[in-house]
């Protein structure tokens, strides 16, 4: 969170910031395929009802979505090993293309969190056969869809699986 409004903000980010701040101030949102779906704009016209409208305030969601991806790291180690997941928070952590995007308001990040979301919860409801998980996955899926459109392509990566479910 050190300097996040330090830099000015990029073209991408001033065209979400302002339709994001627009919505803070109760305009609407109207799709357009150039800007991807409404959780970015949503989410961050609610951070700036709480805690006003800045550039700092505008990457407040984006890094605190980078802190989620680091924290899968815990799911993660049930399935690669503690030290893999370990390596993973790091790589993450440390990483330039990560920690750019943590801290730069545009949906990458988002979908990025509700994809791995999707795959984790789904691989949680394949073990323990617990609608909750599923509930969990769905739910995932369903904020990566309305969060960019390439989601319902990265959803169909999971189809395989389909043949795996135990009903």
């Amino acid at each position: 969170f050190w300097a996040l409004g330090e830099r000015p903000l990029h073209h991408d980010e001033s065209i979400h910031a302002y339709q994001s701040w627009t919505l803070s101030r109760g305009g609407d949102w109207r799709y357009d395929p150039a800007y991807h779906g409404p959780f970015l704009y949503y989410l961050n016209a609610l951070v700036y009802k709480l805690f006003g409208a800045t550039d700092a305030t505008a990457r407040l969601a984006p890094a605190i979505f980078g802190l989620i991806l680091i924290a899968f790291a815990f799911p993660l180690a049930r399935w690669i090993g503690r030290k893999a997941a370990s390596a993973y928070a790091i790589f993450v952590l440390l990483t330039a293309h990560f920690l750019y995007f943590s801290r730069f308001i545009r949906e990458d990040l988002y979908s990025l969190v509700f994809t791995l979301g999707t795959i984790v919860a789904f691989q949680r409801f394949l073990e323990t056969d617990r609608a909750r998980w599923l509930l969990g996955s769905a739910t995932c899926f369903a904020f990566a869809g309305v969060t960019k459109e390439n989601a319902y392509m990265t959803g169909v990566l999971g189809v395989p699986t389909i043949e795996y479910l135990p009903f």
